[in-house]
């Protein structure tokens, strides 16, 4: 018997599949998921990536380090929620935020514009952003660095260790940021005998330095037969950021400054097939030490030329009429706690059910040895939140997938209030107690490979943050009656999505949108400082591409 060889050519294989973007944008929530990677090694922050998305605008009060204003379909601020690897940011401290993390931190990016999915465990009002990060290279290091304008740097050094064998992970971040932030404003000098404001001139800001560094760290194993992930970490990072105005621009500062530093430890745990195949599991626990301290020991008034005048009080550090004593060392201890849990289990045949529960604690100390007579300092600032989500998801083959849920949202502040009584001025405390119930549904059908059709609805609340409540101790006044905010939202919209030939693709999205909400949550101005308060209701329709 005699084998004859022989040759074959095969011609070109295809492989088809989708990226983990494609696979996000499929879903029936009405979400956008950007491809971050192409944007490495470039000096973009997370906002300025953000702020070219259809539907988000993100408005900065000044340069860098300066506080944010998100907006996303028309609701901002905290309606919108920020998640890192989708861990709610609320307790990162302000060294870590969307202005200053580097874009290279980012695998991709997912905004989703409405209804929120529970295992974010968020009581967004409005939409969130989950920044997802690169946890499948095993090693790597990056390192960046850029220079700008007003003598800004920042520096970005990340980093990935992980043995294949013992599994032994270690993973860190390392952030620096700093700018003189002194460019060139337009306003009018105000004469500080006379209060009169000058006409409109060229001047250039003197008081708006800012320098943050972070670090994180997380140590681990990865990969193992009780974990995918078991890492234990701790966040470190410090603020110097100088304040030049109050909410206003007529309100000159020449000596305020804020001091910050936060001191985080942190937990996670995620196993897949947890007992069972199709029952996943996925944890998040961390408790905030840091402290914040407003200073001003100068007890002057400025103007926009630099010049200043001496405040006037009298010797036992009261306020003379016509006078204003600006000193403070206030200290305080936003003691800030985060715990989240998630299961989900794929039961089969395209069925799938999830529980999700969140847990924040926020507890404020402070105390100003310049004022040791205040009694506000003396009373309990503390809020509790708790959300707990249920959900239901049905697959049916990859044409058509539907999700309902329900969230029962909880809070418990206490703390007190001044009664200005003439006979008997005192403090009352102030405990709320509140319960809500949301739910929705979301749903997403192909009517043919090329046309996805989606429909989204929920019933959510929005809890109030603790410095809404509670004030900043310098630019936001505390309002203690503040109550959570809710909102009826819909979203319908459409993607087509058709390839011609080999090379060539349309893709055209489009979302029609409906928030009604009510006790909605805005921020007005209080003098020369701003306040948040409850409207009675607020209303936005509108339609956009994606």
């Amino acid at each position: 018997m005699q084998l004859n060889q022989q040759a074959a050519e095969v011609k070109e294989v295809n492989i088809t599949g989708m990226t983990a973007n494609q696979q996000v944008n499929r879903q029936a929530y009405a979400i956008t998921s950007i491809d971050a990677r192409p944007l490495h090694n470039s000096s973009q922050d997370l906002n300025q990536v953000l702020g070219k998305v259809a539907g988000v605008r993100v408005r900065e009060d000044g340069g860098l380090g300066s506080s944010f204003n998100f907006s996303l379909n028309g609701f901002s601020g905290r309606q919108v929620k920020i998640f890192l690897d989708g861990i709610p940011m609320d307790n990162f401290g302000s060294s870590l935020s969307l202005n200053n993390i580097p874009i290279n931190l980012a695998e991709r990016i997912e905004v989703y514009k409405g209804v929120v999915p529970i295992w974010l465990g968020a009581d967004a009002l409005g939409g969130a952003v989950n920044i997802v990060t690169n946890t499948r290279m095993q090693q790597y290091v990056d390192v960046s660095y850029s220079y700008g304008s007003f003598n800004t740097h920042r520096g970005a050094v990340s980093a990935r260790y992980t043995d294949q064998q013992s599994g032994f992970t270690i993973m860190g971040n390392l952030f620096q940021n700093y700018s003189d932030n002194n460019y060139w404003v337009h306003s009018g000098v105000t004469d500080l005998n006379t209060l009169i404001i000058g006409p409109e001139q060229r001047l250039r800001r003197f008081h708006d330095r800012y320098k943050s560094e972070s670090a994180q760290v997380e140590v681990g194993v990865s990969g193992k037969r009780y974990a995918d992930n078991l890492l234990l970490g701790i966040i470190l990072s410090q603020n110097d950021r100088e304040i030049q105005t109050a909410a206003q621009m007529s309100k000159v500062f020449g000596g305020w400054k804020q001091l910050s530093n936060t001191i985080m430890p942190t937990l996670k745990y995620k196993k897949s097939d947890l007992f069972v195949k199709g029952l996943d599991f996925n944890m998040y626990g961390s408790y905030n030490f840091g402290s914040t301290r407003n200073v001003d020991t100068l007890n002057r008034v400025y103007n926009w030329a630099g010049e200043y005048k001496d405040n006037t009080f009298n010797e036992q550090g009261n306020y003379v009429p016509g006078g204003e004593n600006s000193r403070s060392l206030y200290k305080f201890s936003n003691n800030l706690a985060i715990a989240n849990a998630n299961v989900s289990y794929k039961i089969g045949g395209g069925h799938s059910a999830g529980i999700n529960y969140t847990l924040s604690n926020f507890d404020r100390e402070g105390r100003d040895p310049l004022k040791p007579n205040e009694e506000a300092y003396e009373h309990p600032q503390t809020l509790r939140k708790s959300v707990i989500g249920l959900g239901y998801k049905y697959d049916y083959k990859s044409r058509w997938s539907t999700s309902l849920f329900a969230k029962q949202y909880i809070i418990r502040g206490e703390s007190a209030q001044r009664v200005d009584i003439y006979t008997n001025p005192h403090w009352e405390p102030i405990h709320d107690d509140l319960s809500s119930t949301g739910y929705g549904i979301a749903s997403a059908y192909f009517l043919f490979n090329w046309l996805q059709l989606k429909m989204s609805y929920e019933k959510t609340y929005r809890l109030p943050e603790g410095d809404e409540m509670f004030g900043d101790g310098i630019n936001h006044v505390a309002n203690k009656n503040l109550r959570p905010e809710n909102s009826n939202n819909v979203n319908l919209g459409a993607v087509f999505n058709y390839l011609f030939g080999d090379k060539h693709k349309l893709l055209v999205e489009g979302n029609f949108i409906l928030r009604d909400a009510k006790d909605f949550i805005r921020v007005d101005l209080v003098d020369t400082r701003t306040q948040s308060v409850n409207i009675r209701g607020v209303r936005n329709t509108g339609w956009m591409p994606m």
